[in-house]
């Protein structure tokens, strides 16, 4: 019986073969796969963003072991406070961002950017009611992913580049929305 493998590189694709259900290139068992929803709303007031390249902003989540995303999008829920440069990232990495020793401003190397440049200063995306997303196509979409242990598994936002405006934030929150193909649910990280 023919079963649904979503694949990195093709997007969706039938496979032959003694299972049926769901699978996922790296041959995850589809009886451990489900499709999981994570929302968390996450505050930026108080937060010091730097110009320090790829600085740890905010920590959002850790990912199970198993994670193919299917869609994200970032809802600027509070309206940011100021005109300032804050450029951020949402991107995964393998710093253990639950980690006592974690701080904000600490280098962050990205596994995978999910969504990259974003502004967030009130004029631009830090606008009330504004949405962003990742492009919906299914190589992009399916390649920012943490397949079977590999490395990616925190989830976190992250100076775009050396070029914001030091300055705390006063007001400013940013909804996280993504769906996954995975082996259990995402858990929120408040370390930073």
């Amino acid at each position: 019986m023919p079963k649904v493998v979503i694949s990195g590189q093709k997007g969706l694709v039938q496979s032959s073969g003694k299972s049926s259900g769901l699978g996922l290139d790296g041959g995850t068992d589809s009886s451990q796969l489900g499709v999981y929803t994570y929302v968390r709303e996450v505050d930026f007031e108080g937060t010091s963003i730097t110009a320090t390249d790829n600085g740890l902003v905010k920590t959002v989540a850790k990912l199970p072991s198993v994670c193919k995303l299917l869609r994200c999008f970032l809802y600027t829920s509070e309206v940011f406070d100021s005109d300032d440069e804050k450029g951020l990232d949402l991107v995964s990495t393998a710093a253990d961002l639950s980690a006592s020793t974690v701080a904000a401003d600490d280098a962050i190397t990205e596994v995978t950017s999910w969504i990259a440049a974003t502004e967030y200063k009130s004029s631009a995306s830090g606008a009330l009611g504004t949405f962003v997303e990742i492009a919906a196509s299914g190589a992009t979409v399916l390649n920012a992913n943490k397949i079977n242990g590999t490395t990616g598994e925190y989830l976190c936002f992250i100076n775009t580049d050396g070029s914001n405006d030091p300055d705390v934030i006063q007001t400013g929150k940013v909804t996280v929305f993504f769906e996954y193909v995975g082996n259990g649910p995402a858990t929120d990280v408040t370390t930073v």
